[in-house]
């Protein structure tokens, strides 16, 4: 099943260059299921959409988690893209337990 997935992360500025966030968002949209990355005000610097199935949901984490300048990665939201009916699959928070064998 596909599955939207919406996360924030937080910069460590000291890792990237001056016009770092257009090299980061850059980065980012290269990863496969990464539809939009947006730079944001606030405590976290980026707004990340990834749209997969939830195991390609769970591999795009684990490459964003992959790069040095990620300092902290919240996942806002998982929402399925279609339903099938009743039963599901793991909840996007359990399959990247599952897959890390920890706690993001």
């Amino acid at each position: 099943m596909a599955t939207r997935a919406y996360f924030m992360i937080n910069v460590a500025k000291d890792r990237v260059g001056s016009d770092g966030q257009v090299d980061v968002v850059k980065e980012l949209e290269a990863i496969p299921g990464i539809k939009s990355a947006e730079p944001v005000f606030g405590v976290y610097d980026l707004l990340v959409v990834v749209e997969a199935p939830v195991s390609e949901v769970t591999h795009s984490v684990n490459k964003i988690m992959e790069k040095n300048w990620v300092r902290r990665l919240h996942i806002l939201r998982a929402e399925p893209l279609e339903r099938e009916g009743k039963k599901g699959g793991l909840l996007l928070g359990e399959a990247l337990r599952a897959q890390r064998g920890k706690s993001l």
